[in-house]
């Protein structure tokens, strides 16, 4: 339905001009936003992984959380959501025991050079993560990026 024609048709409902005007203008923010949309970039997806995953993405963008055990100077150890130990590069300082996301490129089997790293704070489901993966590299491969 065009909108201009809607507009005519509700007259009746909204006879004060102003009430009619404010209903417009709430009706066509909602239709039509006043913002764009821009296109999620799907041209370097990262692989959801733990540790024991790694090493068939060796070279290619992956997506983990670890707990960070160690930091020093860019550099943090951390235990992977299935108890294996890995090292991450290119970390901010962040707490000790904290979960942390890491999107990144797998340098080694144990290893992740990271790009973007987001906080979870200090509890964490790791069983739950440890089944995407699961899901996200087996049966359901297709469903992710």
């Amino acid at each position: 339905m065009e909108t201009s024609l809607f507009f005519q048709n509700i007259q009746p409902l909204f006879p004060c001009k102003q009430i009619k005007h404010l209903f417009k203008l709430c009706f066509q923010s909602l239709i039509f936003p006043p913002f764009s949309f821009q296109a999620m970039d799907t041209s370097n997806p990262a692989v959801f992984v733990n540790a024991q995953l790694i090493p068939n993405f060796i070279g290619k963008r992956v997506r983990t959380v670890v707990q960070v055990n160690q930091y020093g100077g860019e550099v943090a150890t951390a235990k992977s959501t299935d108890d294996s130990q890995l090292t991450i590069k290119g970390l901010p300082q962040v707490p000790i025991m904290n979960f942390i996301e890491v999107i990144g490129i797998a340098e080694s089997s144990n290893s992740i050079d990271a790009e973007l790293w987001t906080d979870f704070g200090n509890t964490f489901d790791t069983n739950s993560f440890n089944q995407l993966c699961q899901l996200a590299n087996g049966e359901f491969k297709g469903l992710f990026l």
